[in-house]
């Protein structure tokens, strides 16, 4: 790798940084990002998917052609962010980048789109041995929107790879969760509370009633449920008619994402009994989980990129979603890698400079150990 090879791709990593881009508000990145594949020769197109999500931005797609033509490998990387504070200012400190400012830096995914501008810089001048599609997605992080959103052929591709899970540089995952969301909307009867708040039926307190009697958190190695949003009322002195109540559940084993889902269903509805409302329920199964074992062509193309790299590869189980388990469930057989950062979805997120880099290189070794994987 050449000094400039790198203090280009390290620069790349922190314009992307800079740029706040919340999850429907990726648009100034993603000029940033445009910009620079126009400055490489490399043609892109974007989707509808900001107008059906209701967002300002689309998903960003482009086509690398490779010496071979007839294959196709996929690689993505999703824009957006978790919300960011008010300053991102990155800043390398004792060999790793971390916000001097408040809020995250923006390394889960800022990291692999550097990775993959970078890499397309390269094969803009020199093309791949497979041709590539780089897929920079919207929404990830609620509930993977974008790429649900995406209008993708399957059989056209070989394999796919996202690099979207906070674990060393060298994971992949190859147990991932089916994820559903239930959305509790809890529906009472408003009256004034001071004057007649007999009259009323409480939607906050059913809610909370509900919510206090299940158990949230990890219900066992394979599983966890969350309620993360509540939103109800309309002023102090009204006995709230709404409350609407927003959990998760996701397992790795179909069979107590149903139980849990249920249980969580079956509180809402005594609550509500309880308290006097009613409560509509709506399950939305957001993504599929998946089982790889080590003879995925992803993983094998991934065995020889980091063996190429001194890297030793290492399958593990997460509870997080990414992109893949979008990909994997339309028929693209994808495989997630961990991208080196720690510290994901907080103020501590961080990623060393080497990493970074490294992430970068795998990137590059990928289309030719796709070729390889599937040689003979």
């Amino acid at each position: 790798m050449s000094r400039l090879w790198a203090e280009a791709h390290v620069g790349r990593f922190q314009e992307l940084c800079r740029v706040p881009s919340p999850s429907l508000s990726e648009g100034a990145v993603a000029k940033l990002l445009t910009d620079q594949l126009d400055s490489f020769g490399i043609a892109w197109k974007e989707d509808d998917a900001g107008s059906q999500l209701g967002g300002d931005q689309g998903n960003i797609l482009c086509l690398i052609p490779g010496t071979d033509d007839s294959r196709r490998v996929l690689f993505a990387a999703h824009l957006d962010t978790v919300p960011p504070g008010n300053v991102i200012a990155p800043e390398l400190s004792e060999g790793s980048w971390r916000n001097s400012g408040d809020g995250i830096l923006g390394v889960d995914n800022k990291a692999a789109v550097a990775a993959l501008l970078t890499a397309a810089s390269v094969w803009a001048k020199v093309p791949p041995p497979v041709s590539v599609v780089l897929a920079f997605t919207v929404a990830e992080e609620i509930s993977l929107l974008g790429s649900r959103a995406l209008a993708l052929t399957p059989e056209r591709y070989t394999c796919g790879f996202v690099f979207d899970h906070p674990t060393p540089i060298g994971t992949w995952v190859a147990v991932s969760p089916t994820h559903h969301r239930l959305e509790l909307v809890f529906i009472g009867r408003a009256s004034h509370a001071g004057v007649n708040p007999e009259g009323g039926a409480s939607a906050v307190s059913a809610a909370a009633d509900a919510l206090a009697s299940i158990n949230f958190g990890r219900i066992d190695e394979e599983t966890t449920t969350n309620a993360g949003t509540i939103h109800g009322g309309s002023a102090i002195n009204v006995v709230p008619a709404q409350c609407t109540v927003v959990c998760e559940v996701r397992s790795m084993n179909e069979g107590t994402l149903v139980e849990e889902s249920r249980k969580i269903i079956d509180a809402a509805h005594r609550g509500a009994q309880k308290y006097g409302c009613s409560v509509d329920v709506v399950v939305t199964p957001s993504f599929r989980g998946y089982r790889h074992d080590e003879s995925h062509i992803g993983a094998l193309a991934a065995e020889k990129a980091l063996d190429a790299l001194g890297i030793q590869p290492e399958p593990i189980a997460s509870a997080g979603g990414s992109d893949a388990n979008v990909f994997e469930e339309i028929g693209i057989a994808t495989l997630n890698l961990g991208d080196g950062s720690t510290g994901t979805h907080t103020p501590d997120e961080q990623i060393t400079n080497k990493d970074l880099l490294t992430l970068a290189e795998l990137v590059l070794g990928l289309p030719a150990a796709v070729v390889a994987a599937t040689a003979g």
